[in-house]
């Protein structure tokens, strides 16, 4: 048993199972930047929990399979957890691990009002697109 809310055992009713895949806040270890996502195995006749799958995975190799990560010379991704922790960053990897909202990542960014305006709705989970030059990568 864990208190770790993504390891921790989701009581289903059998009229409604939800299988939805549970994502962990980032953790750092050795120097990688990694999160958990665990999912639960409900019986298929009793409609009981079983138990889950979980797996721990690199957030860059997990990011990458959806855009690019690493290289910051094209379109790149910053992905953020729901709670605006940067979960990998190719322009400084150093800045994984921190919120976005921080004063470290804010002054890399140079407080961009734009960029700040749209992890802010898309955290609320609002779709939307911004064009906007971030501080760090300047001319």
């Amino acid at each position: 048993m864990s208190f770790r809310d993504w390891l921790s055992r989701q009581e289903y009713n059998s009229a409604s199972i939800s299988l939805t895949p549970v994502f962990s806040g980032g953790f750092e270890r050795q120097g990688i930047y990694r999160i958990f996502i665990t999912y639960p195995i409900i019986d298929r006749v009793t409609k009981e929990y079983q138990g889950m799958v979980g797996v721990s995975i690199s957030t860059v190799a997990f990011f990458s399979h959806y855009g690019n990560v690493e290289q910051i010379n094209t379109q790149f991704l910053v992905p953020l957890d729901r709670n605006g922790t940067i979960l990998a960053n190719g322009t400084n990897q150093a800045l994984a691990g921190g919120n976005f909202f921080y004063m470290v990542a804010q002054e890399y960014t140079d407080y961009n009002d734009t960029l700040n305006r749209s992890a802010r709705e898309l955290l609320k989970g609002n779709p939307g697109s911004a064009v906007y030059n971030v501080g760090g990568l300047k001319d």
